[in-house]
C-alpha cells in the first residue's frame, strides 16, 4: 500500500508502469491518503472535464458520460453507509449486462464499478475498470473519484482517511486519444456545415483538425454531410477543385469505415493504429482542399 498526498501521485505511478509498448492486465494498486488532501488537492487540469463526466445528463460535447449511467447510485451509496457504515453493498455498477451484449465496438463506460465501506474512521473505495487509457483518461478518472469522495465525506463528516484500491483488467497508454469528446463537426446540422463551407469559415478547418484527433468513436455522419452538400449545392469557390474534392471525400469515408470494422474486431493493436493514422491523413487532406 503506497501513502500519498495527492491523487497526481497516482497518476505518475501508473504512466510509469504502463507505456505504449507495455499495456498491462490485471493491474491493481492500493493507496491511503488523508481526507484533507482529497479535499485540498485536485487535479485542476481536468476538474472541469471530471464535472462534466458525473453530471446527471450527458452533456453534448461527450459520445457519453457516466453520470446518466450511475443514476441515483451516489445517494444509495451515502444512504448505505449512513446506516450501515461496513456494508458490503454501498457500490454503484455503472452498466448492466444488457449494456454490453451486442454492443459491438459502440460507446459504453470503461469505469464500471465503484464500491465503497467505513471501518473505524476510514473510508475504504474501490474502483474497478474494463479498460484504463492511463495517459488522458485515467486524470478525469481520478478527480471524478476524488470529487466522489469529498461528497461522501461531506455527508458523512467522521471520515478522516481514505485507503483507494484501483483495479484495471486492462490498462493502456495513448497519448493522443480523444476521452469520448464529441467534435464539433459532429454536433452541425446541414445548414450549419454548409453555412462553413460556403463561405470558409476559419471554424471548418478548426473543426476538421479536431475530427482528425484520435478517437474511440467513428462517427461518419458530418463526412457524408459533406458529401451531400458538395454533391447538391457544391461552394462556388470550390469549382476548380471539386472532382478532387469528391475524391478525398470518398477517401475519407472508406477510411473511417475501415477502421470502425477494424474496431468492432479488435479494440487495440497496431493495425488500429496504423488505420487510425490513415484515416486522420485523410481527413487532414480533404481539410487542405475544403479550405485552401
Amino acid at each position: 500500500m503506497t501513502p500519498i498526498q495527492s491523487l497526481e501521485d497516482i497518476a505518475d505511478l501508473f504512466v510509469g508502469k504502463v507505456t505504449k509498448d507495455a499495456p498491462a492486465h490485471n493491474l491493481f494498486e492500493e493507496f491511503t491518503i488523508s481526507i484533507n488532501d482529497i479535499k485540498e488537492h485536485s487535479l485542476q487540469d481536468v476538474n472541469a472535464e471530471a464535472k462534466k463526466w458525473i453530471e446527471p445528463k450527458c452533456p453534448e460535447s461527450l459520445y457519453i458520460n457516466h453520470g446518466e449511467y450511475i443514476g441515483d447510485g451516489m445517494w444509495h451509496i451515502i444512504e448505505e453507509l449512513t446506516k450501515k457504515p461496513a456494508s458490503n453493498r454501498a457500490l454503484y455498477s455503472l452498466i448492466n449486462k444488457s449494456d454490453i451484449i451486442g454492443s459491438g465496438d459502440a460507446a459504453i463506460p470503461s469505469f464500471l464499478i465503484f464500491q465503497t465501506k467505513i471501518i473505524d474512521n476510514t473510508l475504504h473505495a474501490t474502483v474497478y475498470f474494463r479498460a484504463l487509457e492511463v495517459a488522458k483518461f485515467l486524470r478525469i478518472n481520478l478527480e471524478e473519484i476524488r470529487l466522489r469522495l469529498a461528497e461522501i465525506q461531506n455527508s458523512i463528516t467522521t471520515i478522516t482517511d481514505v485507503r483507494l484500491g484501483i483495479f484495471a483488467f486492462y490498462a493502456y497508454c495513448n497519448a493522443k486519444i480523444e476521452p469520448l469528446v464529441r467534435p464539433n463537426l459532429d454536433r452541425l446540422n446541414s445548414p450549419q456545415l454548409a453555412l462553413l463551407l460556403r463561405e470558409k469559415h476559419p471554424n471548418l478547418k478548426k473543426f476538421l483538425d479536431e475530427k482528425s484527433k484520435v478517437g474511440t468513436v467513428i462517427e461518419l455522419e458530418s463526412i457524408n454531410l459533406i458529401k451531400e452538400i458538395i454533391n447538391c449545392d457544391p461552394p462556388k469557390r470550390l469549382e476548380a477543385s471539386i472532382h478532387i474534392v469528391k475524391l478525398l471525400i470518398q477517401d475519407c469515408l472508406a477510411k473511417g469505415e475501415e477502421l470502425k470494422l477494424a474496431r468492432e474486431k479488435q479494440s487495440d493493436n497496431s493495425t488500429i493504429d496504423e488505420l487510425s493514422e490513415l484515416f486522420t491523413s485523410s481527413i487532414n487532406s480533404l481539410s487542405g482542399a475544403l479550405c485552401e
